[in-house]
């Protein structure tokens, strides 16, 4: 994540020192992620760093076969440029990041829910939308909060400056996971949660993410997502935690 990522707004720690205690050892792959993300995000000449280097790749490759070059360089560079697609469609399957769950039977401590519509700051990846479009995101300064009926909303600042949502209710949530989640060298406490959404594209009733009427059509069907927050604090996390697996608790 760039520095200017950062968001004052938020009180949230880039470095992040609360959540190293504990935390697992660096993954290689984690930080090839971040790598390959840096290098597809960051533009050179109206041109990706990532194109750059194939280019680069698919230039040597014809050079080789045109001038004659030694069979060495054509198989080196051949080699590079298929492990670097792979590598490529390995990371963005996986969001460019990697969540390795709390190991056995996980459950948040016991102490306070987020009060009602009072939002905490973290930073989410994984799949966000508006009503026409989805998009995928890593790792980007978000505001979480949940309402009187403990519908849990989480709003991500895109790069644009705009932002995108995600919705999930009692009903639709399937499965919530602790752990921890490593975007470059960078390792913070997360909570994977995976749940059926009825927001984005495909839903021609935006307010159905909100509010239903059995009276209504027949919605459209749910697509299952997972979506990643991530916090500086284990606390703020304990509390988005507890307010989601406790939903329904008139406490």
């Amino acid at each position: 994540m760039n520095a200017g990522d950062r968001d004052p707004e938020h009180g949230l720690q880039t470095a992040s020192q609360e959540a190293a205690t504990g935390s697992p050892d660096t993954s290689t792959l984690g930080v090839l992620f971040g790598l390959l993300y840096r290098a597809s995000r960051r533009e050179v000449v109206g041109l990706s760093v990532l194109g750059w280097l194939r280019l680069l790749l698919l230039a040597v490759l014809l050079l080789s076969w045109v001038l004659g070059w030694p069979i060495f360089w054509f198989g080196l560079a051949f080699v590079f440029l298929v492990a670097l697609q792979i590598s490529d469609w390995v990371a963005r399957q996986a969001g460019y990041i990697v969540f390795r769950p709390t190991a056995g039977e996980a459950k948040p401590q016991a102490g306070p829910r987020l009060p009602v519509e009072q939002q905490v700051g973290c930073w989410a990846s994984g799949p966000f939308s508006l009503s026409h479009q989805e998009m995928q995101l890593v790792m980007r300064p978000a505001k979480v909060w949940r309402n009187a009926k403990d519908e849990l909303t989480i709003m991500v600042r895109r790069p644009s400056g705009h932002y995108a949502y995600q919705f999930v209710q009692p009903r639709t949530l399937e499965m919530i996971r602790p752990g921890w989640l490593q975007h470059g060298r960078r390792q913070q406490p997360a909570l994977a949660i995976t749940f059926q959404s009825t927001w984005g594209p495909g839903f021609d009733n935006p307010g159905r993410a909100y509010y239903y009427d059995p009276g209504e059509p027949a919605a459209p069907t749910a697509n299952r997502r997972t979506i990643f927050l991530s916090f500086s604090s284990e606390q703020a996390l304990n509390a988005v935690w507890l307010s989601v697996a406790q939903a329904g608790d008139p406490s």
